[in-house]
C-alpha cells in the first residue's frame, strides 16, 4: 500500500469532478453513475472519501484517484449515513484498497459521531458482500426492484 493515502474531498475542483465522472461511468455504468451536476453536491453537502495513489515524477507529484466512497447523511437520523457508491478502480482491485478505504472511512465517520452505516448491494456481488461483512455489515433486508424492474438489492447495515 505504498504511496496510497485516504482523503476527504472538500474543494470543488472541475478537474476532480471530471475525473470522478469518468470513474463513475467506468465502475458503475452510465445508468448508475452520478454526473458533473451531482458530484459537486456530494462533495459540498455529503462526503466523498477517496483513496489516492501518489507518484513523484521529475519532482512533480501526480495523484490518481483509485477508489471512491460517496456518502450521504440520513435526513431523519443524522447519526446514520448511507453509502451511495463504493468502488475501486478495476486495475487496483484485489489489492486491499477497498478494505483500506472502508476502514479509514469508518474512522472518519466515528470522529463525526456517526453510529450507523447503511448501503445497498447487488445480492450477486459476492466480492463486495464479503468486504462489507469483514467490517461487520449485516444484511437487514432484501429490496426487490429498488433501482428499477429486475434491479434488486440487499440492504446492509453496520453499527460503528
Amino acid at each position: 500500500m505504498d504511496n496510497i493515502s485516504i482523503k476527504v474531498l472538500n474543494d470543488l475542483d472541475p478537474d476532480i469532478t471530471f475525473e470522478l465522472k469518468k470513474l463513475e461511468i467506468s465502475n458503475l455504468g452510465q445508468s448508475a453513475s452520478i454526473n458533473e451536476w451531482v458530484i459537486p453536491v456530494f462533495i459540498k453537502y455529503g462526503k466523498v472519501i477517496v483513496a489516492v495513489k501518489c507518484e513523484k515524477k521529475y519532482l512533480k507529484k501526480k495523484e490518481e484517484i483509485i477508489a471512491v466512497n460517496e456518502l450521504l447523511r440520513k435526513w431523519g437520523d443524522p447519526k446514520t449515513v448511507f453509502i451511495h457508491s463504493f468502488y475501486v478502480k478495476e486495475s487496483f482491485r484485489g489489492k486491499g484498497i477497498g478494505s483500506l478505504l472502508l476502514e479509514e472511512s469508518i474512522k472518519i465517520l466515528k470522529k463525526e459521531k456517526v453510529k450507523n452505516i447503511e448501503l445497498t448491494v447487488d445480492p450477486q456481488n459476492m466480492q463486495a458482500i464479503r468486504l462489507y461483512e469483514k467490517f461487520n455489515f449485516k444484511k437487514a433486508d432484501y429490496i426487490a426492484n429498488l433501482y428499477g424492474k429486475g434491479i434488486h438489492r440487499d440492504l446492509m447495515i453496520c453499527k460503528i
